[in-house]
């Protein structure tokens, strides 16, 4: 069974909440990573690294939504490339 539905767009609000998570997790594994590099404690240590796998994965799944809607990341220019 084939379906053919057509492509829609997101809305205003929906790329603005998508920005703000971006925004958000963005910030947040900058914090992580930081934090991960002074903490000497190895249970909290795991507990960090999963946490910053999260927000990786978040990232990458709203970058992946921005590129299939087409629209730019600018902001990408003036963060880290970590």
């Amino acid at each position: 069974m084939e379906s053919n539905h057509d492509h829609i767009k997101l809305t205003t609000s929906e790329i603005g909440t998508l920005w703000s998570t971006y925004i958000e997790n963005t910030a947040l594994r900058c914090f992580y990573k930081h934090f991960l590099q002074h903490l000497h404690e190895h249970d909290i240590k795991s507990i960090t690294e999963e946490v910053l796998t999260l927000v990786e994965k978040i990232i990458g799944k709203v970058k992946t939504i921005f590129e299939e809607e087409n629209i730019p990341i600018l902001f990408k220019m003036f963060i880290s490339r970590n």
